[in-house]
């Protein structure tokens, strides 16, 4: 996590690289789409859990529309073009 003593969400790394994210709270992991077949049986394995594949963690392709789910983010996040990285960082403490 990237918070101090906050053990919210786990980086999965692959090489050095962050290719994905866990998040303790809710069965949710996030991964690059070039890396699911390396972790699709861990998925199938300890179900349930909700996977969201994406291009990657770094490209602006994400947007919320859902007023409720935006009362949870500070005014850091800018709901019309978001990374899955802006998410993970804006999630930590939730």
């Amino acid at each position: 996590s990237f918070w101090e003593d906050e053990e919210n969400w786990a980086s999965i790394l692959l090489n050095n690289k962050t290719v994905g994210y866990i998040w303790k709270k809710f069965p949710l992991i996030i991964l690059e789409k070039e890396e699911i077949p390396n972790f699709k049986n861990l998925v199938i394995e300890y179900g349930p859990i909700t996977y969201i594949e994406v291009e990657s963690l770094n490209k602006d392709l994400f947007s919320l529309e859902d007023d409720d789910l935006k009362s949870y983010f500070n005014d850091s996040l800018d709901f019309n073009s978001f990374t899955m990285e802006d998410l993970w960082y804006n999630t930590n403490s939730v």
